[in-house]
């Protein structure tokens, strides 16, 4: 077998993608920390999957990554999974903490504990009288 090929049971291969999408409406967010662990991530899903990113560039508002996967695992695929696990890694990182649980029934339903519901007509409530 010639270098640079890799095979598997079926199939002997040497495909190389050049992968890039940005964040949503380009913003720049892609930096520091944030960019440290995207690719942390990244090299951590590509080997679980079999995959192997030969470079990867990571600016504020882009990811640039070469990668040769295998066809029977399919470039679609990876790049579904990887952008699914970076995804979820990083919403759970910023979501808010759950609330404490509800004391009573309205706070459940109605989210405030000084709220109450009340079975008056607007008339009632505005002092008018019924009788007209």
């Amino acid at each position: 077998m010639m270098l640079g090929y890799k095979s598997n049971k079926n199939v002997v291969y040497s495909t190389k993608y050049h992968v890039i999408w940005c964040p949503k409406y380009r913003r720049k967010v892609l930096v520091g920390d944030i960019a440290k662990r995207l690719e942390e991530i990244m090299r951590k899903t590509a080997l679980k999957y079999r995959a192997e990113i030969s470079a990867l560039e990571i600016v504020p508002d882009q990811v640039h990554m070469l990668c040769e996967v295998d066809p029977q695992l399919g470039i679609h695929r990876f790049v579904k999974r990887i952008k699914g696990v970076t995804s979820h890694v990083f919403q759970k990182r910023i979501r808010q903490p759950p609330k404490a649980p509800a004391k009573s029934v309205d706070e459940f339903v109605l989210g405030l504990n000084r709220w109450r519901c009340t079975a008056r007509s607007h008339s009632a409530v505005r002092g008018e009288s019924k009788n007209v």
